[in-house]
């Protein structure tokens, strides 16, 4: 099986599984696709390379500083100063830039002819960058507009485009015929007035848009974010593919989109006919109607109960360790219980505890590093609680369970524990709807997982 996943910080909010899910169910493709949070470009490539990734889309606010951390990158991605994917490459990663593919294939989808088109680019970080030079390329005359006017006029230069003064900003924004958003804020720098019934809107960000309703509320043709990120991730499909086949990727082409195929996923509100057509991308996995406990997976010494407790006390969460629970219950250890009733009786006292706590509302658990080799196990704990996959290599694992009274170190030699931490190492992931990298400190970690739980059930 191949791994995917897309990176970022935050980052379990991201349709990005979704989407790819949607891909590898479709074309029949052997492939997992989850949610790694990431605090670093240099934590990313360390997840990378450590757990064996076959490639990662990175999301903001990574898409520049991970380019130092590469061996190499395409022509469209060094271009653009932004990376967006990256594959494994020689002896470390090459980065790729899809977003520009994203926005040209999302606009042409419509029909929307690009070629001589006045186009506003609202913004010069890494999405900004790619909409301005996927448009140059087809041929737009664009402006870009940003609050740091002088970010704006460097990222023109290298492009060759113009860059939008301050004081003419209202004016460049009712001249042009496509306005592409790529900030994350800024209520209040567009007015509504500004805009007209013929012109195309098209914002990258899906999860608060902030250009979207004015836009909406104007009559222009409004085009959602989640249309840009199903777009790009076309291209990043073929990308992850084409190089596990020896093909040649990161051609930087952008194809325009066939005639025929399925219909650009749009403002839902304006054409609710395709929501079913669609609607995999607005399933939010029930999470926030189901999923009100947090269940921590690993592998032994990967800090499930050390971090649960913290996590729990910080998030005002009833903390059950089911080891725990089920030594408090046979009055023995769980060494103990191997010995003297076998593994099989363990493993089935394990199933009657994770079912019973299914029930519970408002709880974290930990359960034992091998309760999801149970399918059973993964689908209740998936079901009902939201799954955070604590990675650590097997040398630290290995290094913090020395010592301790545990059956798989007693009982197996070193490749069989290899063995099993591979095996589990893709269980945890498939069951996880995230990854964090459990080498930080607990603080860090303990963070981490807090801001994205509670960044998605504040919502």
């Amino acid at each position: 099986m191949k791994f995917f996943a897309v990176a970022g910080l935050p980052i379990l909010h991201s349709k990005s599984p979704l989407i790819f899910k949607h891909f590898f169910k479709k074309f029949s493709m052997g492939a997992a696709y989850g949610r790694v949070a990431a605090g670093s470009a240099s934590e990313i490539i360390f997840i990378f390379n450590s757990f064996g990734f076959d490639g990662m889309n990175i999301t903001t606010p990574f898409k520049n500083e991970i380019i130092p951390c590469l061996s190499g990158l395409d022509e469209v991605a060094s271009a653009t100063g932004s990376v967006n994917t990256i594959i494994r490459w020689k002896n470390g990663a090459k980065g790729f830039n899809t977003d520009p593919a994203g926005v040209v294939r999302a606009l042409e989808k419509r029909n929307i002819q690009l070629a001589g088109k006045k186009c506003a680019v609202i913004g010069a970080g890494g999405a900004g960058a790619s909409a301005a030079f996927g448009l140059i390329q087809k041929g737009a005359e664009v402006t870009i507009v940003n609050r740091t006017v002088e970010k704006a006029r460097k990222l023109a230069a290298s492009l060759g485009c113009q860059a939008g003064e301050p004081d003419l900003l209202a004016d460049i924004i009712k001249e042009a015929e496509i306005i592409v958003s790529a900030i994350t804020s800024g209520k209040g720098f567009i007015q509504k007035d500004w805009l007209k019934k013929d012109q195309v809107v098209l914002e990258a960000n899906y999860k608060q848009p902030v250009i979207l309703p004015l836009a909406r509320s104007a009559g222009c043709q409004a085009i959602s974010g989640e249309e840009w990120l199903y777009q790009q991730a076309v291209e990043a499909r073929e990308i992850f593919f084409s190089s596990q086949k020896g093909g040649k990727v990161g051609a930087g082409s952008f194809r325009s989109p066939d005639s025929g195929g399925q219909p650009a996923i749009s403002d839902l509100a304006a054409r609710p006919e395709i929501l079913s057509e669609f609607s995999f991308l607005f399933d939010q996995d029930d999470r926030k109607e189901n999923k009100r406990n947090i269940t921590l997976i690993g592998f032994m010494g990967s800090g499930k109960t050390s971090i649960g407790e913290r996590l729990a006390s910080k998030m005002g969460l009833k903390f059950i360790d089911t080891d725990r629970l089920i030594e408090s219950r046979e009055k023995m250890s769980i060494e103990e219980i191997f010995e003297k009733k076998g593994e099989a009786y363990f493993r089935a006292q394990e199933k009657i505890t994770i079912k019973k706590l299914a029930m519970e509302r408002g709880a974290l658990f930990s359960p034992g590093a091998g309760a999801i080799t149970d399918e059973e196990n993964r689908q209740i704990l998936k079901k009902n609680s939201t799954v955070i996959f604590l990675f650590s290599t097997l040398d630290t694992c290995l290094k913090r369970a020395s010592g301790t009274k545990r059956p798989l170190l007693n009982k197996s030699s070193q490749q069989e524990i290899e063995d099993i931490y591979e095996t589990r190492k893709g269980l945890y992931f498939t069951t996880a709807d995230l990854m964090v990298n459990g080498e930080k400190s607990l603080e860090e970690v303990t963070d981490k997982i807090d801001s994205e739980i509670r960044e998605v059930f504040n919502d």
